[in-house]
This record gives structure tokens, sequence and C-alpha cells, in this order.
């Protein structure tokens, strides 16, 4: 299971299912996840996504071509988020808590990484309309669709996460990728992101309070790059051959049972 459930009949369906005889075992990505579903905790276990880590190696050391891509000059650091146009990603959140950034930093740009959604079109809209309406055209860009993400990475200085999420790749990738990572205090970011050492929680709620974790990682360089390196500790809980390792032994055990 590695998504919440917003919708009763759905919920109602997997609890149901989920207590059949003939089910062994339910796996959920977060054990946040997991306590939208108590009835099931009895037969349940927790295994955290994995991905492939050497595709994301920290490699700040090796440029891409994004900066000529995109018109973005060397000396200006890159914040991004990722993930699809649609409003359960709230992109606009990152969005207005720009211009406050801007008052006391110019020299950075904002990259909105991710295509537009089928049938999400109008929030790709008001996405355009929004950047327009707060006067930041010049420090933001939207990337559409992408399939380099570790190229990014390889640039990104911060990597901010706004929408509620079961369990974030781009937040793995990232950690792998030697990227810091901001995040809501909502979903499973607070279970995954120890505040301050893996990363910064802002109230979901407020932009102003992103704005001003995004604005801590930028003036306090050695807050940055200690949060760099306790990240990429991190990361290695995550790797695909450990995931891997941790779902045949739960087949295993069923297996035997």
């Amino acid at each position: 299971v590695h998504n919440f459930f917003k919708d009763s009949k759905t919920k109602f369906l997997i609890k149901i299912l989920g207590k059949f005889r003939s089910v062994k075992k339910i796996v959920f990505v977060s054990d946040t996840v997991r306590k939208h579903l108590p009835s099931l905790k009895y037969k349940s276990d927790v295994v955290s996504n994995g991905i492939d880590m050497s595709k994301f190696e920290f490699s700040h050391n090796g440029k891409s071509q994004i900066r000529k891509e995109f018109g973005i000059p060397n000396d200006t650091k890159i914040i991004s988020t990722i993930g699809w146009m649609m409003p359960s990603k709230r992109q606009d959140i990152l969005l207005k808590a720009i211009p406050s950034i801007l008052n006391f930093k110019k020299n950075i740009h904002f990259l909105i990484i991710g295509g537009s959604r089928n049938g999400y079109e109008y929030y790709s809209e008001k996405l355009l309309y929004l950047v327009k309406e707060l006067k930041i055209q010049h420090y933001v860009t939207f990337t559409g669709h992408r399939t380099d993400i570790p190229n990014f990475l390889k640039e990104v200085y911060i990597n901010v996460i706004t929408s509620e999420e079961a369990f974030p790749f781009t937040l793995l990738e990232g950690w792998a990728a030697g990227v810091p990572a901001i995040g809501p205090n909502f979903g499973s970011i607070p279970e995954l992101i120890e505040d301050g050492v893996t990363g910064l929680i802002f109230d979901h709620n407020r932009p102003e309070d992103l704005s001003e974790k995004i604005l801590t990682l930028l003036k306090d360089r050695e807050k940055h790059q200690k949060i760099v390196e306790d990240s990429l500790k991190k990361s290695t809980e995550f790797d695909i051959h450990t995931f891997n390792k941790k779902i045949h032994a739960l087949v295993d055990e069923v297996l035997q049972t």
C-alpha cells in the first residue's frame, strides 16, 4: 500500500479484503500510511520504498547541461520541486513563498519540474497565472515533463516537497544526490525527515514558513552542508538492494507459515 486513500469506499474495500484469511501479509510503505488502516495492523509490515542509488550518486562535481539549457548562470542557486502539475502536488505553495525570498536573495532560480497531468490542465494554467500575478517570471522556469531527473539534481541546491506524500521517491533521489530537502508537516514527511538533520519541515498552511526555511539554507552554508552529509548517510537505508532483501524475507516468512 503506497498511497493515502481519501475516499471512504476504497478504504472500506481494502479493510474488507485485507481481513480475508487468504491475505497473509499487507505491506505499507510507511508507518504513517499503515496508521490510516489500523484494523489491519495485526497482519501488516512496513517496507520503505527503495531506489537505485547509483543513478543519483552525489555528483555536483560532474556538471550537467541543465544550466545551459535554461540559461541559468553558474553563480545562481537552483531550487526545485519535482512532480506532476496537479492540485495535490501543491506547487502553488512554493510560488507564493518566492516573493518573500527575493526580498533577501536575488541570485536564485526556481525550477518547477514536471508535466501537466491529463485532466488537470487548468491547474497548470493557474500556476502560470500566479507567476505573472506575483511578478516572478524572471525567477521561475517550468521545465515540462522530464525523464532526466539525475541531471537536474546535479545542479539543484534545495529540493522542495510541497504535497502530502505516502513516501516520495523525490525525497530519496534528492538525498542520494546530496540535495537537502524541505518538506511539509503532514503526510509521511515528518516520519522520514528528521527536522534540522536530514532536512527541514515547514507548516504546509504557511507559505511564509516555507520562505523562512528556504532562506535558512540559503544563508547558512554550514547548516546546508551538514544536512547534505546527514542526508547522504540516511539515503543508504533506502537502496533498492535492501528493499529487495526485505521483500524476499517477507515472502519467505509467509511461505513458511
